[in-house]
């Protein structure tokens, strides 16, 4: 059969397929005959549960998960934790995956849809090899993900199917199924994109490491002890301030944002292997201790590094390892005539919390000493040197003055530090009026409670009378700032 024809049947073939897939409302293809039986589920006797190795290969790419002790870690990463939720979907997206149609193939047209195990180089007829093995090695399923419907070549199978979306179809293989000795292979379609399957080991770790909470101080010692500075603060709603402040310097929180909650429930990129680091790979890092009003106390160093092929402003990776203790209460003081009936609950509270902090001390345990990597953005606070962490003293303030030096007024039914009205500048002196008739004089006002009032300086000629308080006032013992009165035209003075 001559190539082109051979080529126009796969694609016709595929057509159909994808045809029979979207007008299939109950997932099941009766297509064509040969190969495998038709049924409902890919593995349906996978016993999910007996799964003690998951190994995925992809060209020259291999990740191996292996369950120990309870545990699951991932080899390649020296037996680093996995993400247990991803293995579980992995497990159980295939002990339930669907199948909604098939294709008998001949060997030869295997490659096309890549659904042949990685063998040799340039693995561009290979797919994505999965294998689910027990706890003595033996094979539980054995399978090929391929390519998906909507694909075409030059891509590896990962790549081929990331932007596919909603009702994607993935070409499946089972290399342990009854058909593989047969001329006619069958490939099956299933309903899912199986993208839990990476050959990436760094897609499988647990990302989740140490977490900081209620942070009560960070003493940061730099290479440069000038630089060094400490932070504290005095209770979980407090702003972190200066611990030593001998000449007056204050923190900025703002020039220090994340200070507070450095190191809380931080992810990191991925986890150094024994053979990557080197004597001189922390050297010059800056450590941190950390104390938090939970007990615990952290012993951090963390380097940057940066691409020297990169942009100066572009930003690096940092390095980080860490050491962990805490003091657990493991009693709780009684509160003063405290109920029986209160005294439970609260002392089943403090059990609980007690056993909460202890699985976190030893979850934290277990990943002290290694060295992990994150982006820089998520420690960048201690790299930042004293002189840049210092609040600006000629910055204004809000519980400053505003310019000019107006006082605050603090009366009582008044807000607190409302700026008093500015006094008005002392006006310039002005030539002394021509003699003029007095006006009469105002008649003499009933006695009153004393007012005390202050008011600026004006000219004798704009000098006005205050108007009389009504009878019963009391006396305000504060002086209470009076806006000068508004100055009004004067009619120009006769000439002599």
């Amino acid at each position: 059969m001559k190539k082109p024809l051979f080529l126009l049947i796969i694609l016709a073939a595929l057509i159909t397929l994808a045809w029979y897939a979207n007008v299939s409302n109950n997932h099941k293809f009766a297509g064509a005959s040969g190969g495998a039986k038709m049924r409902e589920f890919l593995l349906p006797n996978l016993p999910v549960n007996d799964v003690r190795t998951i190994r995925v290969r992809e060209a020259n790419k291999t990740v191996s998960i292996i369950r120990r002790d309870g545990k699951w870690e991932v080899a390649e990463r020296d037996g680093f934790s996995a993400s247990f939720d991803k293995i579980q979907r992995a497990l159980a997206s295939m002990g339930e995956l669907k199948i909604t149609g098939k294709l008998p193939l001949h060997l030869k047209a295997l490659g096309d849809i890549r659904v042949i195990p990685p063998q040799a180089p340039p693995f561009d007829h290979n797919g994505l090899h999965v294998e689910f093995l027990n706890e003595k090695g033996g094979t539980l399923a054995d399978f090929v993900i391929g390519l998906n419907v909507s694909s075409s070549g030059g891509a590896t199978a990962n790549e081929s199917f990331m932007g596919g979306g909603p009702g994607e179809q993935r070409f499946v293989r089972l290399l342990s199924d009854d058909n593989a000795a047969k001329d006619e292979y069958t490939v099956w379609l299933v309903g899912e994109g199986l993208f839990e399957f990476s050959p990436e080991p760094v897609e499988w770790i647990d990302k989740s490491f140490v977490d900081v909470r209620k942070l009560q101080s960070a003493t940061i010692t730099a290479p440069n002890a000038a630089d060094s500075w400490v932070g504290q603060r005095a209770d979980e709603n407090s702003e972190m301030k200066f611990a030593e402040s001998k000449d007056g310097a204050e923190l900025d929180t703002a020039k220090a944002t994340g200070l507070s909650t450095l190191l809380a429930n931080p992810t990191f990129t991925d986890v150094l292997t024994k053979d990557k680091i080197t004597p001189d790979l922390m050297k010059g890092a800056v450590n941190v201790k950390i104390n938090t009003f939970e007990g615990f106390h952290y012993d951090v160093e963390a380097v940057e590094k940066k691409d020297p092929k990169a942009k100066p402003d572009a930003p690096g990776k940092v390095l980080l390892t860490y050491k962990v203790s805490a003091d657990i209460a493991k009693t709780r003081k009684p509160e003063p005539n405290e109920k029986p009936e209160d005294k439970k609950k609260k002392d089943d509270d403090f059990a609980t919390n007690v056993k909460q902090l202890e699985e976190k001390l030893a979850k934290e345990k277990a990943a002290e000493g290694r060295i992990f990597e994150l982006g820089s953005d998520s420690v960048a606070v201690i790299f930042k040197k004293r002189s840049e962490v210092l609040r600006d003293k000629n910055a204004k303030s809000d519980a400053q003055p505003p310019a000019g030096g107006a006082p605050m007024l603090n009366l009582p039914g008044l807000p607190r530090n409302v700026p008093a009205p500015a006094a008005a500048p002392t006006p310039p002196p002005t030539p002394a009026p021509q003699p003029q008739t007095a006006p009469p004089a105002a008649a003499p006002a009933p006695a009153k409670t004393p007012v005390t009032v202050t008011t600026p300086p004006v000219s004798a000629a704009d000098a006005k009378p205050l108007p009389a308080a009504p009878p019963g006032t009391p006396e305000i013992k504060a002086p209470v700032p009076v806006s000068p009165p508004k100055e009004e035209a004067k009619p120009a003075a006769p000439k002599p």
